[in-house]
């Protein structure tokens, strides 16, 4: 039975140097199979992909990390103002214009705080200016508050 004419493009004629090299046979098929797997360009362009998700990834997780932190500290430093302003209101004390100032230790945290009081008009009524800063920058306030406090009769 004659070999059909496609399947001669895959056979080559037997030679006695393939004989010894380890082919046997008459006509063998050459290794001109379909592929399979992936070419090492492939596998490095989707190792590349990869790489840069990766990395947006890990950058956007580190932001995440980075905000929540200064969330905490500017969440303490707001209730180190409410418990400032607090004192004050509960001490039954008529403040004075000027500063207060005072530290407290919130979570482990030392923050420092200060009131500026000012009088507004008709003199019954007192502004309460608080600021929050870290201890160890004062330059940098984490919270601002205002508040009012009336004179009880």
């Amino acid at each position: 039975m004659p070999i059909p004419e496609i399947a001669q493009r895959y056979l080559v004629p037997f030679s006695p140097t393939r004989e010894r090299a380890g082919v046997r046979g008459g006509l063998r098929a050459c290794r001109q199979s379909k592929q399979r797997g992936f070419t090492l360009i492939e596998v490095l362009v989707a190792l590349a992909v990869l790489a840069i998700a990766l990395a947006a990834v890990i950058k956007a997780i580190g932001s995440h990390v980075s905000n929540t932190a200064y969330l905490k500290e500017r969440s303490l430093a707001h209730w180190v103002g409410m418990n400032a302003l607090t004192e004050l209101r509960v001490s039954g004390e008529w403040p004075r214009s000027g500063e207060i100032k005072g530290d407290e230790n919130m979570a482990g945290r030392e923050f420092r705080w200060v009131i500026n009081v000012t009088e507004v008009e008709g003199g019954d009524v007192r502004r309460l200016d608080v600021r929050v800063t870290p201890e160890e920058d004062e330059d940098r306030p984490l919270t601002t508050l205002v508040a009012y406090i009336g004179k009880s009769s």
